[in-house]
């Protein structure tokens, strides 16, 4: 794969497990790195604390961002979303 042409995110947490499991569903295809930031705790649905987080991260760090929205894996849907900040 031509590493000109991929992308990288930011994933959003501080914890190397999580971390590893977003590089191991991601990568090489995508090129995850770490980045810590202090996210408030949105109330409301999965949607709603996703795209809340998405967009303080974005403005935090300046770029593409996802994280886990909850012990769960939502790389995926954190991945998809970011569009919505475009």
């Amino acid at each position: 794969m031509n590493m000109a042409s991929v992308t990288t995110v930011n994933f959003i947490t501080g914890n190397a497990n999580k971390l590893r499991e977003v590089k191991a569903i991601l990568e090489p295809t995508i090129k995850v790195q770490s980045k810590a930031v202090d996210l408030e705790e949105v109330q409301g649905s999965v949607e709603e604390v996703t795209l809340a987080k998405c967009r303080k991260a974005a403005e935090t760090v300046g770029a593409l961002s996802i994280f886990y929205a909850s012990s769960n894996t939502h790389a995926n849907f954190a991945f998809n979303r970011y569009k919505a900040l475009s």
